[in-house]
């Protein structure tokens, strides 16, 4: 209960089963990510091509964003989160079983809705969690969510090396993933509605939106760029026949690895040095890790500003989502759905322009567009929430 917050304890203690869903629900997601040169080389799809069939997932974004509220409403939090977690683990095997880059394109739809309905779902009740128990769990959520993405991406360097298809890995991780995933929803503790003022037509976030999502922004496209190219990119650093192209996803690995440790541990630094303070300084390290990726002498060098980058940009979803829940003018719902949208569009949209600038110069000129994202983040990380 709201009002006894010290007297549940375990998996009963405030946000332990969401922490859960957060750790299982990208588990597919670090999967074929780890395994993109697999989707690449299996339709023999160029980095333009790349770029346009991955305009599907922003497609099946945005037309669950346009719906969300309505589902909401309709079919209320708990019956919205486990459709969502459905759709995700239903359309993700798709990704392995595309016969043409249109089939692809069209699996790539259903993805994007999965996560994004599935992902306002989960972040609305952290939030909810913060603002109904009086305790910080946002940061750690979204850590254990960085844990599943992770553990996801070494399932799928597993799975490449054991010889699966992308499509019978991907398979496997639904079997696993998706009937767990809704017992835990079933199992999770769900508040009353939250009150909203009252509003007409389509309702808009509140005060102080703006700044903190372009604060977010430079946070979330990195963290895009990264997950989607950071295998590619490495193994054009170690070239076609160094022996490592079976390995080249520990790249990656180290990335998730350095991005969960540094989330587990916000909502501690949050107390301790406040959002504000924290926020700066992960900026001001993902903007020398990012200058370490860009000029990389040698591949180790590479690997090592991906895991700085990694914990650089860890913080910035997660704070400015715990933002969302005190500013004005809305419900914390509504802010809710657009930062995680924004974030969404965000993560989906960069790796699509970093595709675009790589294929018409390199990788290398792709990351490099996200200097001034980072930029910008360092100077509006002072309109975080500091306590």
């Amino acid at each position: 209960m709201a009002d006894q917050p010290l007297q549940r304890r375990g998996w009963a203690a405030p946000g332990r089963m969401e922490m859960l869903f957060f750790y299982l629900h990208p588990l597919g997601l670090g999967m074929w990510q780890a395994r993109v040169p697999d989707l690449i080389g299996r339709l023999d799809l160029a980095k333009d091509e790349v770029a346009a069939v991955l305009l599907g997932m922003p497609l099946g974004s945005l037309v669950v964003f346009l719906a969300s509220a309505w589902l909401l409403r309709r079919l209320g939090l708990a019956r919205c989160w486990m459709a969502g977690h459905v759709m995700v683990y239903l359309s993700t095997p798709l990704l392995g079983l595309a016969p043409t880059p249109a089939a692809l394109f069209g699996a790539f739809i259903f993805v994007g809705a999965g996560l994004l309905w599935t992902q306002i779902c989960m972040n609305y009740q952290a939030n909810r969690v913060e603002t109904e128990e009086k305790v910080y769990v946002m940061s750690m959520c979204h850590g254990l969510f960085m844990a599943g993405l992770f553990s996801g991406s070494l399932l799928g360097v597993a799975s490449k090396s054991a010889g699966l298809s992308l499509a019978a890995a991907l398979g496997l991780g639904a079997l696993v993933a998706l009937p767990i995933g809704l017992a835990v929803i079933a199992r999770t503790h769900m508040y009353p509605a939250a009150p909203a003022p009252a509003q007409r037509g389509f309702a808009l976030p509140g005060r102080g939106f703006l700044p903190v999502a372009v604060y977010m922004l430079g946070n979330a496209m990195t963290e895009g760029v990264v997950l989607l190219w950071a295998v590619v990119y490495l193994l054009e650093a170690l070239g076609p026949d160094s022996g490592w192209a079976d390995y080249a996803g520990l790249g990656l690995a180290a990335f998730l690895a350095c991005f969960a440790l540094m989330r587990l541990g916000g909502d501690r630094w949050k107390k301790s040095l406040g959002a504000v303070r924290t926020a700066r300084r992960c900026c001001l390290l993902a903007l020398a890790a990012l200058g370490l990726i860009v000029w990389a002498p040698h591949p180790t060098v590479l690997v090592a500003g991906y895991a700085l980058l990694g914990a650089g940009i860890s913080l910035g979803i997660p704070y400015a989502m715990s933002t969302m829940a005190k500013l004005g003018g809305s419900d914390s719902a509504v802010n809710t759905s657009w930062l995680m949208t924004t974030a969404i569009f965000s993560f989906q949209l960069a790796p699509l322009a970093a595709g675009a600038v790589a294929a018409a110069s390199s990788l290398q000129a792709g990351f490099a567009l996200l200097f001034p994202l980072l930029l910008g983040s360092l100077l509006l990380a002072g309109r975080l929430a500091d306590r």
